[in-house]
């Protein structure tokens, strides 16, 4: 998108055509890069999100990390040893592109086109990594929808220190310091899964408590009915 917004034409096109604007994330300081001037009626705090379902006990017993790995960080060497460390424990599941084969040659599942049956499996592994990449960072915004599809499908969740995930998941989450060297990452990731493996209980009793606050503020269904209202707000201004 911010290739496009780098045409004058295109800048023209939306103000002109375009009532309001919804913004992923909470981050909307970049738009005054583009608009000087700023934009009227604009949402923002709208992530993709996922469905409510049933929160299911699992023994949580092996640990999934997905993706592309399309970014400079989560493809950087230091990136690639931690990979290398974990693919040589026995509960990993990667699944994501190809390229994923070089960095886990054991533990790399595929890339499963069904989405349901991709979520019924790590549903099933019980733990998920969440690693975010540079622009993520950059704007304290989630992976995609990652956190909430591993809330809502009730996943045990590991994931590095983004301020977004620790301030609205809290300590529901087990967090690793990617600063640290790959060796204590990796040491730190293979002691949460253990814990898991030893407190099946208490195990649940966490991932219970990321799946409420997903329940509570995070559903797709509670992301449409802000749009909506957004929409209806936007068209009686107008009007």
């Amino acid at each position: 998108m911010l290739n496009y917004l780098n045409k004058p034409e295109i800048l023209e096109k939306i103000q002109q055509y375009y009532d309001g604007f919804i913004i992923y994330g909470q981050d909307k300081a970049w738009l005054k890069t583009f608009f000087p001037g700023g934009l009227k009626n604009v949402l923002t705090d709208i992530y993709l999100g996922s469905p409510k379902v049933k929160f299911i006990e699992e023994l949580r017993n092996n640990l999934v990390y997905s993706g592309n790995g399309w970014d400079s960080k989560r493809s950087s060497q230091h990136y690639v040893e931690l990979y290398n460390l974990l693919d040589n424990e026995d509960f990993l599941e990667v699944y994501g592109e190809k390229r994923y084969c070089k960095w886990f040659k054991k533990s790399y599942k595929g890339l499963e086109t069904d989405h349901n049956l991709y979520l019924d499996n790590i549903r099933k592994a019980g733990i998920w990594l969440i690693l975010h990449g540079t622009y993520h960072w950059k704007y304290n915004e989630p992976a995609s929808a990652r956190i909430f599809e591993a809330a809502s499908i009730g996943n045990l969740i590991i994931s590095d220190k983004l301020p977004f995930v620790i301030n609205n998941f809290g300590d529901s989450v087990f967090y690793t310091d990617t600063e640290d060297t790959p060796s204590k990452i990796a040491k730190d990731i293979k002691a949460i899964v253990q814990w898991s493996r030893s407190n099946p209980l208490l195990a649940n009793q966490k991932a219970k408590s990321s799946y409420d606050i997903f329940i509570e503020n995070f559903t797709s269904e509670q992301m449409v009915a802000r749009i909506i209202k957004f929409h209806e707000i936007t068209l009686s201004k107008s009007s």
